[in-house]
């Protein structure tokens, strides 16, 4: 069995909380002698999938709203919200990643961790390069946090946090599990996802727990000038006014959610049924 999802190549913090996390509930399955892929988390499940393929879909998301899904050799566990629900004629529960509290202490543990950060900033990884928009938080004294840098320590960061604001939807998803009120911040497109596929994907999860879809901080894209003295002008201008518009709302506690305690209990419990259910399948 092969454990599938998105490997680019920059690496990438959702993403691999894969490995990490399903290596770890299933030890064996990933060894097993046979043709069939294991889909956790991300939004991977769209009609590029091969009709033949065997699958198993635990806790995966749609990439969109389509009219057929190659769905007849998948063994469809749960998916991630009830989008994807609709979309697929199945169940829900949430996304995959709220099996981390299911692994071992030593693994996750956030309550061990010491608060450090008042504020961070979780960028989306394609926006890593993106030097104003960092900015205008490290000027506002937000702690950044790099979705790129090794999985243990992202986690660690955000559960040293007291606020999280997050381009990145799983720095979101592992804030409400590390119970780390969290805000959507949203910036612009990055060449690689439509903005109906991120909202898609905000407004399956976010659904999922019973957090408001529509509750974010969206900041505007500088515009584009031809005139290279304009262009410098408008860009100084540009970076002030993030800055400044960071430094306004980054403190406004209405911007930030956390799902409900017995949401995360309902959640979890469930989580732990299927995990144990599909150990005992392919043990």
């Amino acid at each position: 069995m092969k454990l599938h999802y998105f490997q680019g190549e920059i690496p990438n913090f959702g993403d691999d909380l894969n490995p990490y996390i399903f290596e770890s509930l299933f030890p064996n399955l990933f060894s097993r002698n046979d043709d069939i892929n294991f889909y956790g988390i991300g939004s991977i499940l769209d009609n590029r999938i091969p009709a033949e393929e065997k699958a198993i879909i635990f806790g995966t998301g749609v990439r969109g709203i389509q009219a057929d899904y190659p769905t007849q050799n998948w063994d469809i566990r749960f998916v991630r919200g009830p989008i994807s629900a609709r979309a697929l004629q199945c169940k829900y529960i949430t996304d995959g990643a709220y099996c981390l509290p299911l692994l071992s202490e030593n693994l996750f543990n956030p309550g061990k961790a010491a608060k450090k950060y008042k504020y961070s900033f979780v960028p989306y990884f394609r926006h890593l390069n993106n030097k104003a928009l960092l900015s205008a938080f490290t000027d506002n004294n937000i702690h950044i946090i790099s979705p790129v840098e090794p999985l243990q320590q992202v986690i660690d960061e955000i559960a040293a946090s007291e606020f999280v604001i997050c381009g990145a939807m799983h720095g979101a998803i592992v804030a409400d599990i590390c119970r780390v009120p969290w805000a959507r911040f949203v910036y612009g497109l990055h060449g690689y996802e439509s903005r109906y596929v991120s909202e898609l994907k905000w407004a399956d999860w976010m659904n999922s727990v019973k957090v408001d879809p529509s509750n974010m901080l969206e900041a505007y894209l500088p515009n584009k000038v031809n005139n290279k003295v304009l262009r410098k002008l408008n860009e100084v201008f540009y970076n002030k006014s993030l800055t400044d518009f960071v430094a306004n709302q980054h403190r406004k506690q209405q911007l930030y959610q956390l799902s409900a305690d017995f949401v995360m209990e309902e959640v979890i419990n469930k989580l732990s049924d299927e995990v144990n259910a599909l150990a005992k399948q392919y043990s």
